[in-house]
């Protein structure tokens, strides 16, 4: 636990194939909100450390296509974690979206439309979510 205090929190969002839910640290991020603090729960990281759930909540993450934001179900409020992070598999069931690679880029795609939504650039083992409007060119070509 002292080793994650240590790093500076990132508050930009990171799509993480190995997350096994959405996770934030700052309870400012979430539409809806369940205080969880009384079940004593933790999540345990890479690291193989348990830190502490505080609560969890509904997040919407904005797209390059205005009409269709990304709903976050069940993030996990977790004050201590330094990254916030996105689930692959609960993204694509909770939002009816598939994701595809290349060797430097992760993408969001609407399964119906075919619409891109979101580019994420591949650092190290995540996917940087980057800003809607850096995409934006892509998805009104389409």
């Amino acid at each position: 636990m002292h080793t994650i205090s240590l790093t500076p929190y990132d508050n930009t969002w990171y799509v993480d194939t190995r997350a096994s839910s959405h996770s934030v640290a700052s309870q400012g991020n979430f539409t809806s909100y369940s205080n969880l603090s009384h079940l004593n729960q933790t999540l345990i990281v890479s690291s193989g450390q348990g830190i502490q759930i505080q609560g969890s909540g509904h997040s919407i993450l904005p797209t390059s296509h205005h009409h269709k934001p990304l709903n976050l179900n069940h993030v996990l409020h977790i004050p201590h974690i330094i990254k916030k992070l996105i689930f692959v598999q609960q993204l694509t069931t909770y939002n009816n979206v598939f994701v595809s690679f290349d060797h430097f880029d992760f993408y969001v795609t609407d399964f119906k439309t075919g619409i891109p939504l979101m580019r994420c650039d591949i650092v190290g083992d995540l996917c940087l979510v980057t800003s809607p409007t850096s995409f934006a060119g892509i998805a009104s070509s389409v």
